[in-house]
């Protein structure tokens, strides 16, 4: 997470855990004889529905741990909250990932009060409790049932606010800092080494910020001379351009920040802030741009917004200096005598060419670019690479609306913003439930459906069973790790694919399909085209029959792309066509007439999106070519913190059809992208005008319709 972040400390982690019913029991005071545990593995076993009275010294940091078996089928959180001494809270699924200090942000060092989601394959659930002096305490756990809410990352202050907050422009840093720090250094082995050093120095410089005002004010003196490149840093989070220079005065300031921290940490915190530090080697970094530092110690994935890149083939026979020459000479006519970074990469389908890849400074010189390499002999093609983004009796059944709409209301956000209940209309579904009733009597094969996003929480217990974890890629830094770090795939897999009645979070439309994670989004929701294309290929040769695609790119001026302009991609989803793969995409959030690529290629099925109502949202893209709609608005799934939470997009609504789709490949093992549209064509719930219409396209994805009909087709033949 941050940076300097090793410079500011929260509270710390506390106590206690979870529950069952609503009611509190009364105070239970913990024994002055029994021993308090200050490891995980010793953990002291609380019980659910209780309230524990006992005393804590200053700069204890106590474990205790909770069995939340008996709870999971009626209740959705458990509930800690602590009295007295202001402690802090975290909480963790497993000892292993405690023993880590493995958790999700928003469930790490927080005061008070944490309700954390049972979502995890898990029955004991371990508390951390620090407390920040001495005194008496009174722990209270509970359980709840908690509805869905709105997607609304929450942007709370992190250990930074201890010298900050008698400093307004630090102060107002705070929240974008938290955003670089769970974004930025999420993406890298390094990023997350310093993530996992910044919590370590955090537990333990906490009392001696609190207690030691001179050691607080002299951090913070050299915190305010950084704060122009923290600006910057932000900047860069945020997917701005910045030439930012990096001085030997914020390297000095840099390097207080470290060494007064370490003089108040233990022998073996200090070697890891060392080792971290030579590894980031920051001196030699001095009059470099800031971007170039971020770029090879950090966040490889920084380049899809720092830099432009154009895609280059070539006849077998050019090699990569040659293309880096001709690249230079090409800017040079510019002026422009940086060396530009080229790489090869694996090339898609002909294997008679090669392919590289160039980052080039600016934008405003593709075109040109473009048309001199061309002119070189034994260069095959030049073209841009896009961007993408993100289109962002289980306990939660009764929200789903999309599955089973009983006019339920669900909350939405009306044309200013403000939180409204749209009550819904009986039937404006799916259409799960008639299939789900008959479900026995039919057999289904499962089928793998490829998800190509920002990864999954393969963690959480609705997916337990439900990865492919060996099929598993990451396109974004060429890994298998494939762990959600934005939300958005495991959101749209939990649509398809949570596991139904393990009495956990909620159900996919699904249980005959299992995803296979294909991560070409990184942690901003964001990839490039060739990442994408290569992914699009990487599932269909790892088996996938569905590829669910909840991602679009427009050109900058909000204009269409021209599929033509996308060959590579244009390429791959051809490729799954020959291969008789459905590639399902969202149509886009920009409320145009017209669809957002891929969904505006001939080789995708396009969905748009309709709320509770039947009713076309008001951001979904509609136009010539949309396929169908499927319910998009306010739809709940997983999030890769374990929470249900409602989210809108298009990107809910093509995962909804996507598993429609897998479960006529899963009655059919000869079905076909031609004949998965001529189902649905012909079965989908009409709205809007009679018949097809650029609105609603065929209507509405019906589930039951469509599976019956695959299956009298494919007894018919």
């Amino acid at each position: 997470m941050k940076k300097v972040f090793l410079s500011k400390l929260t509270v710390l982690i506390t106590l206690v855990i979870f529950m069952f019913s609503s009611t509190v029991a009364f105070a239970a005071p913990i024994s002055k004889k029994t021993k308090l545990s200050t490891s995980p593995k010793e953990a002291k076993v609380l019980s659910l529905n209780s309230t524990y009275d006992f005393s804590v010294k200053e700069g204890d940091n106590l474990w205790f741990k909770v069995n939340t078996g008996s709870i999971k089928i009626s209740k959705t959180h458990l509930s800690v909250k602590v009295e007295g001494v202001n402690a802090s809270i975290s909480i963790f699924p497993t000892l292993k990932k405690a023993e880590e200090f493995n958790t999700h942000n928003d469930y790490f060092m927080r005061e008070g009060s944490l309700s954390y989601p049972i979502a995890w394959n898990s029955n004991e659930y371990y508390v951390m409790l620090t407390a920040p002096k001495s005194g008496a305490i009174k722990l209270s756990i509970n359980s709840e049932k908690k509805a869905p809410e709105l997607y609304n990352r929450s942007i709370d202050l992190c250990p930074l606010e201890l010298m900050a907050k008698d400093n307004i422009s630090i102060s107002k840093l705070l929240p974008e800092l938290r955003g670089v720090r769970d974004n930025m250094l999420n993406s890298s082995e390094t990023g997350k080494e310093i993530t996992k050093v910044y919590y370590e120095v955090a537990m333990n410089m906490y009392l001696p910020l609190i207690k030691n005002k001179e050691l607080r004010n002299t951090l913070l003196s050299e915190v305010r001379k950084i704060n122009t490149l923290l600006n910057e840093v932000v900047n860069i989070s945020n997917r701005k351009n910045s030439n930012y220079i990096i001085k030997s005065e914020d390297i000095d300031s840099l390097t207080k920040i470290k060494d007064i921290l370490s003089s108040s940490l233990n022998k073996e915190l200090k070697n890891k802030i060392d080792t971290l530090w030579k590894k980031l080697n920051l001196e030699n970094y001095i009059n470099k741009e800031l971007t170039t530092f971020i770029k090879d110690k950090i966040s490889r994935d920084i380049e899809v917004f720092t830099n432009s890149q154009v895609i280059v083939t070539t006849s077998s026979n050019i090699n990569l200096n040659k293309v880096k020459n001709l690249v230079n000479n090409s800017l040079a006519k510019y002026n422009i005598l940086e060396e530009v970074k080229v790489q090869e990469t694996k090339t898609l389908f002909n294997k008679n060419e090669k392919t590289f890849i160039v980052n080039i400074p600016s934008k405003k010189y593709m075109n040109s670019l473009q048309g001199h390499l061309e002119k070189n002999s034994g260069i095959n093609s030049v073209e841009e690479n896009y961007v993408f983004y993100a289109l962002d009796n289980d306990v939660n059944y009764n929200y789903q609306w999309s599955l089973e709409n009983t006019s339920q209301s669900i909350p939405v956000k009306d044309m200013n913003g403000a939180v409204i209940n749209l009550k819904g209309k009986r039937g404006s579904d799916i259409n799960y439930k008639p299939l789900i009733d008959v479900i026995e009597d039919i057999q289904f094969k499962n089928i793998p459906i490829a998800v190509i996003d920002t990864g999954i929480n393969y963690d959480l217990a609705d997916f337990d069973g439900k990865v492919d974890l060996d099929k598993g890629y990451n396109f974004t830094n060429n890994t298998k790790n494939v762990m959600d770090d934005n939300g958005h795939g495991t959101h749209v897999s939990g649509i398809i694919s949570a596991k139904a009645n393990n009495n956990y979070s909620m159900t996919g439309v699904n249980q005959y399909s299992t995803i296979i994670p294909i991560k070409a989004l990184n942690s901003y929701g964001a990839g490039n085209m060739f990442s994408i294309a290569q992914a699009i290929k990487y599932a269909v040769d790892s088996g996938a029959k569905v590829i669910n695609m909840s991602l679009g790119a427009r050109l900058l001026d909000g204009t269409p792309i021209n599929p033509s302009e996308l060959p590579f991609i244009e390429e791959a989803l051809k490729y799954a066509i020959d291969k008789n793969v459905t590639v399902v995409a969202a149509s886009g959030n920009e409320s145009k007439n017209n669809l957002s690529y891929p969904a505006s290629s001939e080789f995708s099925l396009s969905v748009g999106a309709i709320n509770n109502k039947d009713e076309r949202t008001g951001f979904s893209n509609y136009g010539k070519g949309l396929d169908i709609v499927a319910p998009g608005e306010s739809v709940p799934s997983l999030l890769e913190n374990g929470e249900v939470t409602y989210a809108s997009g298009t990107s809910m609504a093509a995962p909804n059809a996507s598993a429609v789709v897998g479960f006529l490949y899963s009655v059919d093992s000869n079905m076909t992208p031609k004949k998965v549209r001529d189902i649905l064509y012909k079965t989908s719930r009409d709205i809007g005008k009679k018949g097809y219409d650029n609105e609603y396209g065929y209507g509405c994805v019906n589930l039951s319709s469509a599976v019956s009909k695959a299956i009298k087709e494919r007894v018919v033949k």
